[in-house]
């Protein structure tokens, strides 16, 4: 069987000289998105919620109403601090800014090592016991909630979430916001780190160069993009040995307007 790959601290890290400059460049920006269509595929996917292998990684807005008060759950807004503090989930934290922003390095675009991680979220008041919710506002934001899952589930929490539908589901199911900004008091938070869900980099770079046969990279941008009709990276195309195409903005259901908002699936 095929093993799909999806990585993101792979390529944030040190890039060895194998592929050119441009390829490398491309290949940060497919594995950063695919990091959605993952966490989508795994979940949601385009099978009935009968067949999901994790039922529970997406909750709903009635879930998180019931537990939000609870002292073992705690939930993150992703967005950034003006819009939570214009309006958040009541009882939500924000991490200060954007989740992916403060999960990166503000200097580089790299990963925190393990330990910066472990004093971040045990600073939010999150422990190896919390049910942690991430939720997001748009289609631009979503990204940020799945790749602070991932975070999180490759630091071996086994109890994180995301809010299906983002705040707008919060909103569509009649529960009210708040503007007042929520702290929760500190807890220890000691990584196990799951190595089955990181792709390394001389991993990537033989998957690339056709060392590896039996996994394959996912390319999750549009078409026009994989095909290099639509030129937003250095280079135009994908990576060589990409075969598989599966863009983002199928695997998840979007308002029908101009702000393109998403919905619950």
């Amino acid at each position: 069987m095929t093993r799909p790959v999806f990585s993101v601290f792979s390529l944030y890290g040190e890039i060895k000289p194998i592929l050119k400059k441009r390829e490398v460049a491309m290949a940060k920006k497919i594995l950063l998105i695919a990091v959605a269509v993952f966490f989508l595929l795994s979940s949601a996917g385009l099978v009935s919620a009968a067949q999901w292998a994790n039922p529970g990684l997406l909750v709903n807005a009635e879930t998180v109403a019931k537990n939000i008060t609870r002292p073992n759950w705690v939930v993150v807004d992703c967005r950034d601090l003006k819009k939570y503090v214009k309006g958040h989930i009541p009882g939500a934290i924000s991490l200060g800014k954007r989740c992916k922003k403060a999960l990166r390095d503000s200097t580089a675009r790299v990963w925190r090592n393990t330990s910066k991680y472990e004093k971040l979220f045990g600073k939010a008041g999150i422990g190896n016991n919390t049910h942690v919710v991430f939720y997001h506002g748009g289609i631009k934001d979503f990204p940020d909630a799945t790749v602070a899952f991932w975070v999180m589930e490759y630091l071996g929490h086994k109890k994180v979430h995301v809010l299906n539908g983002g705040i707008d589901a919060w909103r569509s199911a009649g529960h009210r916001l708040d503007k007042k900004p929520v702290r929760k008091a500190p807890k220890t938070f000691t990584a196990k780190v799951n190595h089955k869900v990181y792709a390394s980099t001389d991993e990537i770079l033989k998957i690339a160069k056709g060392k590896i046969k039996n996994e394959q990279l996912i390319d999750s941008r549009t078409h026009k993009e994989y095909i290099g009709k639509d030129c937003r990276a250095i280079r135009c195309g994908h990576v060589p040995n990409v075969i598989t195409n599966v863009s983002h903005l199928d695997t998840v259901v979007r308002k029908a307007d101009s702000k393109k908002k998403l919905q619950p699936t």
